[in-house]
């Protein structure tokens, strides 16, 4: 090899390995698949059904600080939640409570008026609704909430 190109030849493969050994190697664990979820009512025990229309499926992080307390809402859609971080204490109108911690999946009360309560922070929910065009994902209640119904007609 002639002297001129010697710089030129380290410098390469001193590149060449660099890239080799930052590269992910493959490995050898297979694909794994872990269910969070597999029901056909929500956590109040009642069923849920999907509206009519062209679908629309929404997701967020909903993200709640320690201490805070929603305001009674209802979702007249199918409801998926999943907590990333935290723990959220849900109660309906009627009294009914349920704690969730983080990891756990569920679907959340339909056509119930509900809130929510961070009582561990960070609180961080992925939600999922199964909506229609023009239906809405949530309800926040008003005044005389308790005297309202929220669904939307199962046709």
């Amino acid at each position: 090899m002639n002297n001129a190109y010697l710089p030129n030849f380290i410098v390469l493969t001193f590149i060449i390995l660099f890239i080799s050994c930052s590269y992910p190697k493959p490995t050898n664990r297979e694909i794994i698949v872990t269910k969070i979820l597999d029901t056909n009512t929500s956590w109040d025990g009642k069923s849920f059904y999907y509206p009519q229309g062209t679908p629309q499926v929404s997701s967020y992080i909903v993200e709640i600080d320690s201490g805070k307390t929603l305001d009674f809402h209802c979702h007249p859609v199918p409801t998926f939640a999943y907590i990333l971080e935290g723990t959220v204490e849900v109660e309906t109108s009627d009294g009914l409570t349920k704690t969730f911690k983080s990891g756990d999946a569920f679907v959340e009360v339909m056509n119930t008026w509900h809130k929510g309560k961070a009582i561990e922070a960070p609180l961080k929910i992925l939600v999922f609704y199964a909506s229609a065009e023009n239906i809405p994902i949530s309800i926040k209640a008003n005044n005389n909430f308790l005297d309202k119904k929220c669904f939307l007609e199962n046709k």
